[in-house]
This record gives structure tokens, sequence and C-alpha cells, in this order.
């Protein structure tokens, strides 16, 4: 039989019918952009879901690309993990990749939001120009909502200093002569946007633009912007009036998961699958080694999507830290191997008279001498905030020892000579 998932009832995502909506307050609100458009896998929705469960203003707007594709699957995906994960309102803005059933989801792509001095109004520019019902409507809600602050907020940018994936000049003329005909033009605060998989911000009609593409989505590099970390935008009032500041998605990008039984489930599925790349990468160098080449990539394409789930559970159980303490935890596994897993492991290999499995061992424990050096080097950067120095790196593909800087005559562990010796990308 076939599965159906019951009907979602939406409490948090705003589903748009009245085109000009009245709220209590709008003194603060949580810009996400562009979280779905590159998929909607383990390791793009826990962006999502950090986005979303952080916000701290009294509404998010998510700024366009909520799915890959408006299939009404990817809605209803979409729509689940914002109805368990927002602490408030959710509303919703159409991107280039909202096609399909968008409307039928949300209502109407074009609508203002607004309090007692500030006025949000969302256009529909996913087709890179305004459509006729935002025009109208930005003509309507800023012609009769008495407001002191007015934010525009649309998917794809206008007109900057830094991308042309942007709305044309005569696009937005459109926008200035709506707001200069309503009185408006001097009120503009902010112009908010997405689509750029970046951040940055720019100056526009006497309000600041912001650009903001990283609740999920792959960040881009934009000439003449230093390239971004995952992020979302909140903005507030203060005393003076509007502010705004980009806050960085973090590690862990989802909390823990703290029902132990489940914890334990999915540690058991990453290690299952972290297994499972091996074992495939391993099948596939034996089929070449055999001549079945085709075989050969059927099982390296296996071993590859593998890796992808394991790193889907990792991620889903809270287990991916910040840097300096998953290199910690790391050189922890080191020492432990260093001093106690394989000498220990060797011993007894010896004792029941298996040399190949003690020399297996010892090669491990020696090349894992190098890996602690290495990292040991990495943390006294990491500890000043910094990257590590640029280095070449080599692997014996013999008996895996790990070597740096100049590539070496021969292998030191096992005697491998150096065309056994491969070069790191």
């Amino acid at each position: 039989m076939k599965r159906t998932d019951p009907p979602l009832v939406p409490k948090r995502i705003q589903i748009i019918t009245d085109p000009i909506v009245s709220v209590p307050t709008l003194s603060s609100f949580t810009v996400l952009g562009d979280p779905g458009c590159d998929g909607l896998g383990a390791e793009v929705l826990s962006l999502y879901a950090q986005g979303l469960a952080s916000a701290q203003g009294s509404l998010i707007l998510v700024a366009g690309d909520l799915v890959p594709e408006g299939y009404e699957h990817f809605y209803r995906q979409t729509d689940a993990l914002i109805e368990r994960t927002a602490p408030v309102p959710v509303y919703l803005l159409r991107g280039n990749h909202d096609t399909g059933a968008y409307n039928t989801h949300y209502g109407l792509s074009a609508y203002a939001v607004h309090d007692e001095s500030t006025l949000l109004v969302v256009l529909d520019n996913s087709l890179n120009a305004f459509t006729p019902e935002s025009l109208a409507l930005l003509e309507r809600a800023a012609g009769s909502v008495p407001c002191k602050d007015l934010i525009l907020a649309m998917h794809i940018p206008p007109p900057n200093r830094f991308t042309m994936k942007a709305v044309p000049l005569s696009e937005w003329d459109k926008v200035r002569t709506v707001l200069k005909r309503t009185g408006a033009a001097d009120k503009l605060r902010y112009t908010i946007a997405g689509h750029v998989h970046s951040y940055f911000e720019d100056s526009l009609d006497g309000g600041v633009t912001v650009v903001t593409g990283g609740a999920g989505a792959r960040i881009a590099p934009v000439e003449g912007v230093e390239t971004p970390y995952q992020h979302y935008v909140e903005f507030y009032q203060t005393r003076t009036g509007w502010a705004h500041r980009k806050v960085n998605l973090t590690f862990p990008l989802t909390q823990p998961v703290a029902d132990q039984t489940l914890s334990g489930l999915l540690q058991d599925a990453y290690a299952s699958e972290c297994m499972a790349v091996v074992r495939y990468q391993l099948l596939a160098e034996d089929a070449e080694k055999r001549g079945l080449v085709h075989l050969a990539a059927l099982y390296r394409a296996i071993a590859h999507a593998e890796f992808y789930h394991a790193r889907n559970h990792f991620y889903t159980g809270g287990f991916m830290g910040e840097p300096l303490a998953g290199l910690r935890d790391n050189m922890a596994q080191e020492q432990d191997e260093i001093a106690n897993r394989y000498p220990a492991s060797a011993a007894y290999a010896e004792r029941v008279g298996n040399g190949l499995a003690a020399a297996a061992f010892d090669d491990a424990r020696r090349a894992e001498q190098v890996h602690l050096e290495l990292l040991t080097r990495a943390q006294a950067a990491l500890e000043q905030g910094k990257d590590i120095a640029e280095t070449a790196y080599f692997t014996c593909t013999s008996c895996g020892a790990t070597f740096f800087g100049e590539k070496p005559p021969r292998c030191n562990v096992c005697g491998a000579p150096p065309d056994k010796i491969a070069a790191e990308q």
C-alpha cells in the first residue's frame, strides 16, 4: 500500500490571503536566504533548521528558493521542517526555484506586513522582473499604510556594484516611480534580497541593500566580496533607527539528539556507512585489478553514495563540532592508537604467530605518530583563530604512511618506491 503523509496544518507558515497584514509588532525580524535551491539533503536541512531555530526576531522571512524545484514533495518537506523548528511566524518570499504550486501552498506572492511604524513589502521578482501584482501592491501599501520606515524584500537583488545577478535598472525604476508617486521614497531603510549565494551590503536610494543567500545554499564567490560563511541576518530597531547583523551558522549544525536510543541508532548507522565506504572502495580496487572496470565504476559510485549517507547521519546526530574541538578529539584518538590500541594488538598478533597482522598494526602505529605531529601543529594555529600553513601532503598507497613538505624518495615505513607515494589534492 502506498504511504500517504497526513496533511500538514500550518501553524508557523503564514498563508497569505490578505495582501496587507497587520501584526502587533515588527520591531525585529530574521531573514534566511536561499535555503533550498541546492537540494534538501541532511546537510542543507541542518543549516536551514539551525537558522530557523536560532531566529531572534518577532518573525522570520525566508528570502526565496525554499525548494530546489517546485514539486509537491519538496514543498511538503520544507513545510514540515519549518513547522517543527521555527519558534515564530514564518513569512515566505518566492524565488526563481519556487515554481509549480507555490501559490497553492503559500497564497499571494506579493504582500505587505506592518505595525504602527514599519512597513515591510514583499515583492515577487522571481522571473527577474517585478510582477504587475507586486507593483500594484507596493503602490497600495505605500500609499495607504502610515509608516515611518519602509523595508522592501525581494528574491533577486536590485542593481548594485557587486554582481550582475540583479534586476535590470529599468525594473528598479518602476519601483522608484511608485515610491516617488506615493511619497514613500524618503522612508526607504532597507532593500533585502537573496538569490546570490553570498553576503554583501550596498547603498541604494537612501537605504541599505542587504543581499543574503547563505542559509543552506553553497556559498559562491563574488568578486570584490569576502566569501562569507553560512549565515542568516537579524534586523532590529534601536533608539536611533533600524540596524542589522549577520549571524554565522555554527557547529554543531544540529543539537545532539537527546533521545539516547535514537542517538545510538544514528551513531551505529554512521559507523556502518563509514565501513561501507571503505568496503566498496576496496571492492572497486580489486575489481579493477581483475579487469572488471565497469564493476569497479559501480562500486566507486556506491562508495561515494555511502559517504554522503554517513555524512547525513553525522550531521543529523549533532556529532559535528567546531574545528578546534574536532581536532582535539582526533588527537586523543591518535594518542590512544599510538600508546594503547596498536601496541597491544601487535603484541597479541605476535603471541599467536600472525606476523602479517603484527606488521600491519605496527605500520599503522608509526603512521599515526606522523598524524599526531601534524595535528599538534594544526592545533597551535587554530588556537590563534588561524588556518594552518599551506603544505604539500603525500600518502604511501602501500602502508598508509603520511608525508608532508617534500615527496620522499621512498616510504620510510614500509620501503615502497616513489611511484607508490601519491600526492594529495
